[in-house]
């Protein structure tokens, strides 16, 4: 009977034991950090659309808007150089630096852009500047959008 009973217990206390221990499936995984705009704006990036809002001296603004083949013109991004190309050929290799939702190049010409927006697939960037052309100036904004 002893021998009985000790038989009966002995898998009740195997399953005591088991159940104690602590899941590891439990732990929380830790997201990864959300890449920064240095790590986004590394690569090549075709430039799909250009918005031009021109405010002359006299008169209203105007708008143009010129259509871009995918892949005709293009900006590619290193950790510190913009290239602009023109079907496959170069417009000019600039530095820049990005500071914030702001970069600004160096080199063959020089502009302050603002990024409007920045994911793994499109980049959206403004700058403004002045023709400056003897009194008969005029404001420019370009707003430009690349896609991956």
């Amino acid at each position: 009977m002893k021998k009985l009973l000790l038989l009966a217990l002995l898998p009740l206390s195997l399953l005591g034991a088991s159940g104690c221990s602590k899941k590891e499936d439990d732990a929380t995984p830790t997201p990864a950090p959300a890449p920064t705009y240095k790590e986004l704006i590394i690569g090549k990036w075709n430039i799909t659309g250009k918005d031009y809002v021109y405010t002359p001296p006299t008169g209203a603004p105007y708008t143009k808007s010129p259509r871009y083949t995918k892949g005709l013109y293009t900006s590619v991004f290193t950790a510190t150089t913009v290239e602009e190309t023109l079907a496959g050929l170069s417009s000019g290799v600039n530095t820049y630096s990005l500071s914030g939702t702001t970069y600004t190049t160096a080199g063959f010409s020089t502009y302050t852009y603002k990024i409007l927006e920045l994911t793994t697939t499109r980049l959206v960037t403004s700058t403004s500047y002045d023709t400056g052309t003897n009194g008969n100036s005029q404001i420019i904004v370009e707003t430009t959008t690349l896609e991956r």
